[in-house]
């Protein structure tokens, strides 16, 4: 049984199709990629799949129950969601990677500051980034901080939208092998980075 199935799923926008019956399994430990143009409903994949939006046709299943609104909590509690663009409602960067902790949902996990170092020097970042505010940091570094954050959420499934667009090639790689040399790591990523691409066991390809 797949950890998560799309199937055969269609959305329509202003009257023009998006997706056309796109079917697409996930086995537990998947890395997979979809890249395409602009506007063809790679964002609108990755929504369906974070179960904020609901498709005109098809369904979303998720360990064999397909996900309605009775259930759908189920799925939001194992993904965690690295979007491109990420709001910044806190100044210091350590309230930034812990803020998800603050939220109901999270209160149970509590990552330690040895936890957030080992990955801070894995990600290539300075140990003192901690003394820093949010402003005054790269947009590169803040990529990385999200991909920190969503780690220590613990959860299986992590969705990426264009995970290396801000990183230098020497960051890119370091994160690229840490990420998937992870079996039990599910990675579901929208991406048009080669590199990302090679190190996916599927790549499906959307065209307008």
């Amino acid at each position: 049984m797949s950890l998560l199935s799309l199937q055969n799923i269609s959305v329509v926008f202003n009257n023009k199709p998006v997706i056309r019956n796109f079917n697409m399994d996930i086995n537990s430990g998947d890395k997979i990629a979809i890249k395409g143009d602009s506007g063809s409903g790679k964002s609108t994949l990755l929504s369906i799949i974070l179960g904020l939006k609901i498709p005109d046709e098809g369904q979303l299943v998720f360990n064999g129950n397909t996900v309605n609104s009775s259930n759908i909590s189920d799925l939001r509690n194992s993904i965690s969601w690295l979007p491109q663009n990420v709001s910044i409602s806190v100044e210091g960067v350590f309230d930034f990677i812990m803020l998800p902790f603050s939220y109901k949902q999270n209160r149970s996990i509590s990552p330690t500051k040895e936890q957030v170092n080992v990955l801070i020097k894995k990600f290539r970042l300075d140990q003192d980034i901690y003394t820093r505010k949010m402003s005054e940091i790269s947009i590169g570094e803040k990529q990385r901080l999200l991909m920190i954050r969503g780690l220590l959420l613990n959860r299986p499934i992590l969705v990426l939208d264009e995970p290396t667009a801000a990183l230098d090639s020497r960051v890119k790689t370091v994160i690229i092998n840490f990420l998937f040399k992870d079996p039990g790591l599910t990675i579901i990523s929208a991406s048009h980075d080669q590199d990302w691409l090679d190190n996916c066991n599927k790549v499906f390809e959307f065209n307008k």
